[in-house]
């Protein structure tokens, strides 16, 4: 109450009243009639909560205003989060194109082709430019979440961390999980997606048990997930790090990873991978395979110390449940553990006084020469 009161002595009514405005629009069912109008109220709600990007050392009221009003400020949380689950409309069909349509249409109406010879061809149609309803949702959720005020805390991140399932949930704060989950098991993971996955991950406690408890959909979650991984060369920093996070994350459930060694993908769900095709081998197996590769990947190319860490950190986690490994797997990691043996040599060839601390924590003399570089 009272930080509501300092914000409103500074900013003028008319700043909340917009704002207030605005975010009750997302709160609104989502029909035909209204999904317009929700998206753009999202849109211009991002633009406003934005405009202490281009004026840092001044406070954006429009931000204190959204931040200040605790009441709708968790509601429109819950509703973006909610909106966020909603899949993208399908694309209108292709128009037939074929000759015998097309021959089949002109001979029906001799008048049609009069029509065709003397009016001017028709430029080809645009691309859809349905609103993203999930992803404007999801973006304005994400700024809402890790903006900073300059005249209080973020009061929008407990709310996030206390959302509940609707079956055992609180009236105002709960949405389905099961949704939830499902937009997440996309075959092709956005930036936005992947950001709001470890948000979620991290903060709600109650979400991650419930994605641990759904073992039976391990590959559904994983599989996009490390297809994205095994392009590391392509991710930017960012995009790496946050894979590498939520993959460290999902390992410190010892239930969770025996589900990946009791999955066995199908063939069709990795061609992505093109090192070796893969026979038989589990799900466990194709995590480990990609986490190698990216570490050699670090060692190699970026020198990145973390990634480098939250791989070997992932690797700790997963090794007490590993069970009938792939002839493939083992040979990657013995491989691996050569490649880590010849630069602990190196190192202690190279920094003879340190040979002992080096020996009694070679982890750190190897996580030296891979920050090295950086």
């Amino acid at each position: 109450g009272a930080g509501a009161g300092a914000g409103a002595e500074h900013h003028p009514p008319l700043v909340f009243h917009v704002v207030a405005g605005l975010m009750r629009l997302p709160q609104l069912a989502v029909v035909p009639c209204t999904r317009d109008c929700i998206v753009e109220a999202m849109r211009a709600l991002l633009v406003l909560l934005s405009l202490d990007i281009r004026v840092p050392e001044r406070a954006n009221p429009f931000l204190a205003a959204a931040q200040l009003d605790r009441r709708r400020l968790s509601l429109t949380v819950t509703a973006l989060l909610a909106l966020s689950t909603i899949p993208a409309p399908a694309p209108p069909p292709a128009p037939d194109t074929s000759l015998v349509s097309n021959l089949v249409g002109v001979l029906s109406s001799p008048w049609s082709l009069f029509q065709a010879a003397l009016s001017p061809p028709r430029p080809a149609a645009p691309a859809s430019t349905a609103p993203t309803l999930s992803t404007d949702a999801t973006c304005l959720l994400l700024a809402l979440f890790y903006a900073q005020p300059k005249l209080h805390r973020n009061f929008a991140r407990p709310y996030l961390s206390k959302i509940s399932d609707v079956s055992e949930g609180q009236a105002d704060l709960c949405v389905s999980y099961d949704a939830l989950f499902q937009s997440l098991c996309t075959p092709t993971w956005s930036d936005l997606q992947l950001l709001l996955c470890y948000t979620l991950f991290y903060h709600n406690s109650e979400f991650l048990a419930y994605v641990f408890s759904r073992v039976g959909d391990v590959d559904q979650l994983l599989l996009p997930l490390l297809a994205r991984l095994y392009e590391a060369d392509a991710c930017a920093d960012f995009v790496l790090h946050t894979l590498i996070a939520i993959l460290l994350i999902l390992s410190q459930e010892h239930q969770y990873i025996d589900a990946w060694f009791d999955c066995t993908p199908t063939p069709t769900s990795l061609t992505w991978y093109t090192d070796r095709i893969l026979k038989g081998a589990c799900l466990g197996d194709v995590v480990t395979l990609v986490l190698l590769r990216t570490y050699q990947y670090t060692l190699k190319s970026t020198h990145d110390r973390f990634v480098a860490h939250t791989c070997l950190a992932t690797l700790c986690n997963i090794a007490p449940r590993m069970v009938r490994l792939h002839a493939y797997t083992s040979q990657r990691l013995v491989a691996v553990l050569i490649l880590l043996a010849r630069q602990h040599a190196k190192l202690q060839a190279k920094y003879p006084r340190a040979s002992g601390s080096g020996a009694a924590n070679g982890g750190l003399g190897v996580g030296a020469g891979v920050g090295g570089g950086g």
